[in-house]
């Protein structure tokens, strides 16, 4: 689990190269966090904190419709600050973060936040040119990204497309809906010919047969098999929110969380 000490970071002068050297008086007495290899500095929709790397490197992972997906480029190193963007804007965390080493990181709060940017105009001032940079980032990725990972072409009285439907919109899987009768020119070659047989594209694979709800789990990368056989929490309709609780629970803890 993350061993979090609240102390004085007093070597803060010579740690990094940007927050963390150019005002360390600032950051004198906030929590210092300790993360080993693939632990999580925190997961999306926790509430927001401020966050100086000192040691090591962190990677964002995103949700993105229903799959983790790591963002190589988005890489903090020794130096690098971030959460000055839900802060400002009064959000949650808008994604995860996870180690990749191990790491040291100096936490503040949002009290701690305002009087550094109030008292410093240095940091102030790399904050918010930062905030600019990495809201075009945001605006970027989201154009970027694909609008669903699932197209379903059937019919709305099919059963078999309700069933599909329902699965994934219970599990918040943003999915394309395609009417055969509507838009005939959208359904792909190799689609059965049967009328009452929905059709099913996954990530750009298209299967051949109606799949079940379990193929369509796998083929999304959704767990469907616990990790144990027992656990002492179960954490039911487990969003990011409820995720983000369920990695703050009591340590040592076996949990399970489900949506």
């Amino acid at each position: 689990m993350i061993d979090v000490e609240h102390r004085a970071l007093g070597a803060l002068e010579h740690d990094g190269a940007a927050i963390s050297e150019k005002v360390p008086h600032q950051l004198r007495g906030v929590a210092d966090v300790r993360l080993e290899p693939g632990e999580w500095l925190f997961r999306e929709g926790a509430p927001a904190w401020f966050y100086v790397l000192l040691e090591g490197r962190l990677r964002i992972v995103l949700d993105v419709h229903g799959m983790q997906t790591e963002f190589a480029e988005y890489e903090f190193k020794p130096g690098d600050f971030l959460g000055e963007v839900p802060l400002l804007m009064g959000t949650p965390m808008f994604g995860s973060l996870r180690a990749q080493t191990s790491c040291r990181i100096a936490r503040l709060d949002k009290q701690q936040f305002h009087r550094l940017i109030r008292d410093s105009k240095e940091a102030r001032t790399l904050i918010l040119e930062t905030l600019g940079e990495r809201l075009l980032l945001i605006q970027q990725r989201s154009l970027s990204l694909p609008t669903a990972r699932v197209h379903i072409f059937g019919r709305n009285r099919d059963q078999d497309c309700h069933n599909i439907r329902e699965f994934l919109s219970a599990n918040r899987i943003p999915y394309e809906w395609v009417d055969r009768d509507v838009y005939p020119d959208r359904v792909p070659g190799g689609l059965s010919d049967d009328p009452d047989c929905p059709g099913v594209s996954v990530d750009g694979h298209l299967f051949s047969e109606p799949p079940t709800t379990r193929e369509i789990a796998e083929a999304l990368q959704l767990q469907t098999k616990p990790n144990h056989d027992s656990y002492d929490v179960v954490i039911v309709g487990a969003g990011p929110a409820g995720r983000a609780r369920g990695d703050r629970g009591g340590v040592g803890l076996r949990e399970a969380a489900g949506r």
